[in-house]
């Protein structure tokens, strides 16, 4: 029992790293995005171009959250497209 309470927790702490490293790539590409973002003028071409990243983020953020709380799994054919 002690062992398989090891090994789950060893495997928590090793999602955890990797979610924090992703979580530390993210909040870099969005300070450069950011950075870009002030140096931009407000054209209607650029906020057409918002309205579209805005929708984009949003998709992930529901993919992520599917990805969390769905117990699914999927055939590496789903994982391709």
């Amino acid at each position: 029992v002690l062992s398989a309470f090891h090994a789950c927790v060893t495997a928590s702490d090793e999602r955890v790293l990797v979610e924090q490293q992703l979580a530390s790539l993210v909040g870099g590409v969005c300070s450069t995005v950011l950075m870009h973002e002030a140096l931009r003028t407000r054209t209607s071409e650029a906020l057409a171009n918002d309205a579209a990243f805005i929708q984009l983020v949003e998709q992930c953020e529901k993919s992520c959250y599917l990805g969390v709380n769905l117990s699914v799994q999927l055939t590496p054919v789903e994982e391709g497209l």
